[in-house]
């Protein structure tokens, strides 16, 4: 499958944190992506918050993909750098961090 989103638990207690408190009543269990994704906010930040490198980059190719894009946190990695290809790794920038 190729990337489409990346989604962080830290968002998506932000999304039911803020959800539950607007709409009494409503259990967290309740929400599905489709509800998360109907929030324009959330929206972008799942969808352009990644960035898509090919399988020959460097750490240091990746870390610049990464630092191009406003709150990027993760890298794919598919054979050509395409989105619409499928993943074939992931880094996060923890990981980009580590390694120098």
């Amino acid at each position: 499958e190729h990337p489409m989103y990346i989604s962080h638990r830290s968002m998506i207690d932000k999304f039911v944190a803020e959800n539950v408190w607007n709409k009494s009543g409503v259990s967290p269990e309740a929400f599905t992506l489709a509800d998360l994704l109907a929030d324009p906010k959330m929206k972008e930040t799942f969808e352009k918050t990644f960035v898509v490198i090919n399988e020959k980059a460097t750490l240091a190719e990746a870390k610049k993909a990464m630092l191009s894009r406003p709150r990027c946190s993760d890298v794919f990695v598919t054979k050509g750098g395409k989105q619409d290809e499928p993943a074939i790794g992931w880094l996060t920038n923890v990981e980009i961090a580590l390694s120098g």
